[in-house]
């Protein structure tokens, strides 16, 4: 591990994580729909690759309610990849809960180097709420500069995350919570290159076939940035309070040497 990287997570990361850990746990929705904060939370991961140190952090920092039925580009994507089908906004708010089970910024899968982000949450229904069976699903879109398929950095996308399934849903579940969970470990494994990663996630119902209500839904997502030098990274702005310290820390070196030449 460099000195550098070890004095960043010694000095920084406690920090961060607690202000922004704290904005998680004190976020509510003014909505009759909520989201539950995170068990496991992870904001930030400072890696190395062999000449660079890296920041993957979560963007947004915290899940986030986004329009009910759908955003324009949620609905663009969705209708001229699906164009025989009918989405239909849901007439209300749904009165239940996302209990969000992790939403972690990731820089290693499997033992291998990568940049991304895990997360995890749970459909709870309120009154009134769709009851839970096979006729519930998942839709994700998902905006990114590093296309899955083909695997290219640079290529932008604009997709819903279906595994070019002929339908639009969502192709992954949890296998012990079965169609009232979701789960996504979106990871690229080219850290040494800086990514954007948004997605945003519905919850829907298929009401007959190729005919969709869109419910509530939530916007999570990534971005790593590399810099080659560690005293540049407060000018990146990806962290809370980082700037502020890296002006700290570098003030605090000067002194040091200005220290050392008076002694010498």
């Amino acid at each position: 591990m460099l000195a550098h990287e070890t004095v960043l997570r010694q000095r920084y990361s406690l920090s961060f994580l607690t202000t922004t850990l704290l904005i998680a746990l004190t976020t509510q929705s003014s909505l009759a729909f909520s989201i539950t904060p995170p068990t496991e939370y992870l904001p930030v991961e400072i890696y190395t690759t062999p000449t660079n140190v890296g920041i993957v952090s979560l963007y947004p920092t915290n899940v986030t309610s986004i329009t009910r039925g759908g955003t324009t580009g949620f609905l663009q994507t969705l209708s001229q990849a699906f164009q025989n089908w009918t989405f239909n906004p849901a007439p209300n708010d749904l009165a239940g809960t996302f209990q969000l089970e992790k939403y972690l910024a990731k820089d290693v899968y499997d033992s291998a180097p990568v940049v991304g982000a895990e997360i995890e949450l749970l459909y709870n229904p309120g009154n009134g709420d769709p009851i839970m069976d096979n006729s519930l699903k998942w839709i994700q879109r998902v905006v990114n500069n590093h296309s899955a398929t083909p695997d290219v950095h640079g290529n932008n996308a604009d997709i819903i995350d279906n595994l070019n399934s002929n339908t639009p849903y969502y192709p992954y579940n949890t296998e012990s919570q079965g169609f009232r969970s979701f789960y996504d470990f979106s990871r690229r494994g080219d850290e040494a290159q800086n990514h954007n990663w948004l997605a945003e996630l519905y919850l829907v119902k298929e009401t007959a076939p190729q005919q969709v209500t869109i419910y509530n839904g939530v916007q999570w997502g990534w971005k790593n940035e590399v810099v080659p030098e560690p005293l540049t990274i407060f000018g990146s702005g990806m962290g809370l309070g980082l700037g502020v310290f890296f002006k700290k820390y570098s003030r605090k070196q000067e002194k040091t040497k200005s220290l050392e030449k008076l002694k010498s």
